[in-house]
């Protein structure tokens, strides 16, 4: 089964850092999408002002079992969080939107590959901007409004879904 992942976490270490092994920073969502739910899925884990969801690493954990091919935009970050999280998926393999990107452009430095830029140059709707200015004065997605924190992160699993089909379709052509 192919899923697109997609998770937040605080940056509560040196240079606002959102690396997992720091003190401080933890796993605040993960939102997911595949065929068997196609209207996707968002968990909470831990948000100060929104209570956690029921059974997330449960869940979390059967989508990863089902999964046999795991599609994130800089992959390697949701990796190593649930890695680090202590969550496990031996057998699955990955496909990372902003690698593709990255190949394709030959490495240039001169080509942005974050998720709004790859997506834009396939004309695909980018990232919401409401969570900006909570991020402009420092505050992260644990003391973000919750509804505005699913949003986001529902919005980078779908247009990161699209960005994957958009390259795959580039790749078949």
């Amino acid at each position: 089964m192919l899923t697109v992942i997609d998770i937040e976490t605080t940056a509560n270490g040196p240079n606002r850092s959102p690396a997992p092994h720091l003190p401080g920073n933890y796993l605040v969502s993960v939102g997911w999408w595949n065929k068997n739910n196609p209207n996707g899925n968002y968990l909470c884990f831990k948000h100060k002002k929104h209570l956690s969801s029921v059974k997330r690493e449960e869940r979390l954990q059967q989508e990863l079992d089902a999964t046999t091919l795991l599609i994130g935009h800089n992959i390697k970050f949701d990796l190593l969080w649930l890695l680090c999280c202590g969550f496990e998926y031996p057998a699955m393999k990955t496909y990372d939107t902003m690698i593709y990107e990255y190949v394709k452009a030959g490495g240039l430095k001169t080509t942005k590959f974050g998720l709004d830029a790859s997506c834009k140059r396939y004309g695909i709707g980018g990232k919401t901007d409401e969570i900006r200015e909570y991020f402009d004065i420092g505050i992260g997605f644990e003391d973000i409004p919750w509804k505005l924190v699913e949003k986001y992160g529902r919005n980078d699993v779908d247009i990161t879904r699209q960005l994957y089909e958009a390259q795959q379709c580039e790749l078949s052509s």
